[in-house]
């Protein structure tokens, strides 16, 4: 698939979900130009085309067509096969990259390069939410330090915690890691935050609407929206991590 075909693929799948493409980036947790720039071909990098892909629901595929009735599909010749291959090949070592700017390669690295954030037992969900918090630190895991200095993160004030439910889903699935930060108290249109409710403890996308009122929202379509009430910040989502 050439780059116009997905610049047009991109486009078709905003223009159905009828949203923009800075306002998907942001609920993807992406930068907020990051579909933006692909869309005006300044950025081609397959990492990025991977994440927008994942965030919209779309698969990146090259090679043949493929049937999802039949079983046969036409055997690729030597010249695809090569293509094929390198391209993987790229994914593959742009995704590593990536991972290891933001986790450590191992938990032996030097102190100097990483620094541990605690991992709690925190019963936040995305769901219902959950009355009983159990905050026992039950390991560690590595990032690394320039990248949670370019991102302004203090080790001591983060914590990871799993996701339980499916209401920020696709953004945040069920089971995913998510690093919180907790020093960041301040309500910010449009961010994901863990967030104390008289419900107990949810993870939302906080937003403020025209008339001012803030609300506590779903990414998942089946839920519906929540006014903030006296609903308190615990801290904002920065960071996630998938097992697949």
């Amino acid at each position: 698939m050439n780059q116009k075909r997905i610049i047009a693929t991109i486009r078709q799948e905003l223009d159905r979900r009828g949203i923009t493409p800075f306002r998907a980036a942001i609920r993807s947790g992406l930068p907020e130009n990051a579909i933006r720039y692909v869309l005006e071909g300044r950025d081609s990098k397959i990492s990025r085309l991977v994440e927008i892909c994942a965030a919209l629901g779309l698969e990146l595929y090259i090679g043949p067509p493929r049937d999802p009735v039949s079983a046969e599909r036409p055997e690729p010749d030597k010249e695809e096969r090569s293509l094929v291959d390198e391209i993987r090949s790229g994914i593959r070592e742009d995704l590593a990259e990536a991972l290891r700017q933001v986790v450590g390669e191992n938990q032996t690295d030097p102190p100097a390069t990483t620094r541990q954030v605690e991992v709690r037992e925190l019963a936040a969900t995305a769901g219902g939410g959950a009355m009983v918090l159990d905050e026992t630190v039950i390991g560690y895991v590595s990032f690394q330090r320039n990248w949670l200095d370019r991102h302004g993160l203090d080790p001591t004030q983060c914590t990871v915690i799993n996701v339980m439910g499916k209401s920020m889903e696709p953004t945040l699935p069920n089971g995913s890691k998510i690093l919180v930060d907790r020093s960041q108290r301040r309500r910010r249109h449009g961010r994901i935050f863990v967030v104390r409710t008289s419900d107990g403890l949810v993870i939302k996308r906080v937003e403020e609407n025209e008339a001012g009122l803030w609300t506590l929202e779903s990414d998942h379509q089946e839920h519906q929206s929540t006014p903030w009430g006296d609903s308190e910040i615990i801290g904002e989502v920065r960071w996630i991590g998938i097992t697949l």
